[in-house]
């Protein structure tokens, strides 16, 4: 696996997959049941509230990273995307023009990312709400590119270790 990714672009992309994956599983147990209902948490316990804060500060600092071009950041799943050569040209056409119509979705997570969980604002409380569905699908749909782009099973695999694993980029480091 150490020779797959052979750029700290490539390995950043992946680590801040995997977080963000990690951090939406996490979300999505603390906070809904199996039916997809509300799970209630007792107010008393107050540390799993905390956690559920912390598993979404997370997940919209990740996906930020992912998916937002800026000059600050380089490591995006587009940049992947473009500078690959194992995905044929129509496949890539198709995909970045897919993640540039998800623009209003990404120019929202960037605001909530930098009013809310990166920034002090003293307007952070006017920040968009999300449903759970729009980050699932984004997160899906940036697991379709790192499959264009590495293939299904290796991507697989690395959602698999992630899942069961302390850290989920410890078979990253180098």
């Amino acid at each position: 696996m150490e020779t797959l990714f052979q750029t700290r672009h490539e390995v950043n992309v992946i680590n801040s997959y995997l977080l963000a994956r990690k951090a939406l599983a996490m979300f999505s147990y603390l906070g809904f049941e199996e039916d997809g209902s509300r799970r209630f948490i007792n107010p008393a316990l107050i540390h799993f509230t905390y956690l559920r804060y912390l598993s979404v500060k997370e997940l919209f600092i990740e996906l930020d990273k992912l998916v937002r071009t800026s000059k600050n950041q380089k490591n995006t799943v587009e940049k992947l995307l473009q500078e690959c050569v194992s995905v044929n040209v129509g496949q890539k056409e198709t995909l970045l023009r897919d993640l540039h119509a998800k623009d209003e979705l990404i120019e929202r997570i960037k605001l909530v990312r930098d009013k809310y969980y990166a920034h002090s604002d003293p307007n952070a409380f006017e920040v968009p709400n999300f449903l759970p569905a729009e980050v699932s699908e984004l997160i899906q749909f940036v697991t379709n590119i790192l499959y264009a782009v590495y293939g299904k099973e290796i991507i697989d695999v690395l959602i698999g270790q992630m899942l069961t694993s302390q850290l989920p980029y410890q078979f990253l480091e180098t």
